[in-house]
């Protein structure tokens, strides 16, 4: 590839039933016309698609973050990829994303035979496990969930601030409820 374009902008107006122009107009879009520096799309119609992030060029890297960008809560957005190779021929792909920027309710965890034990005694140093339930996400549910074990100096409050990792953060399946961690 000699190069790729990327911008993004809103898929719904105020009136959420209702597409906006500037995203069917994305769809329509032929990705020629969305290269040419002299074209009137380019010129006009891309400042006015691209409300989030501005058409930009990326050169050859297939990596890009863009930063400093502004998304509503329940905002429903769409980018849109332009990929050119060496002889001048594009091909554009388009992506719809929501926003979803509250945390998800907490549940409960436990690594002992009851829910709210101050302290859990083990048996054995050589796993712990740990359950949990009753997490939500009502905007867009949960993805996944992350385990890890922190080994602490004491008992003592003041060393909760310096934890040692014991096992390191392990993703987990948003179907799973428990998980055993072997230090």
């Amino acid at each position: 590839m000699r190069m790729f374009m990327v911008g993004i902008g809103h898929v719904t107006s105020t009136d959420r039933r209702r597409r906006t122009t500037a995203h069917q107009d994305a769809q329509d879009l032929n990705c020629k016309d969305m290269i040419d520096e002299n074209s009137e799309v380019y010129q006009t119609m891309l400042p006015e698609i691209f409300d989030v992030m501005s058409w930009t060029m990326i050169e050859k890297d297939t990596f890009f973050k863009a930063e400093n960008l502004t998304f509503a809560h329940d905002g429903e957005y769409f980018v849109v990829v332009v990929g050119v190779d060496e002889a001048g021929e594009c091909e554009k792909t388009m992506s719809e994303f929501e926003v979803d920027l509250t945390d998800p309710v907490e549940g409960y965890m436990r690594t002992g035979p009851l829910l709210g034990q101050e302290m859990v005694y083990s048996r054995t140093d050589e796993k712990i496990d740990v359950f949990w339930g009753n997490y939500s996400d009502p905007e867009s549910g949960i993805d996944h969930y992350e385990v890890g074990l922190f080994k602490a100096a004491s008992c003592a409050v003041e060393d909760d601030d310096s934890l040692a990792v014991e096992v390191d953060w392990i993703i987990v399946n948003s179907t799973y409820r428990s998980n055993t961690l072997m230090p």
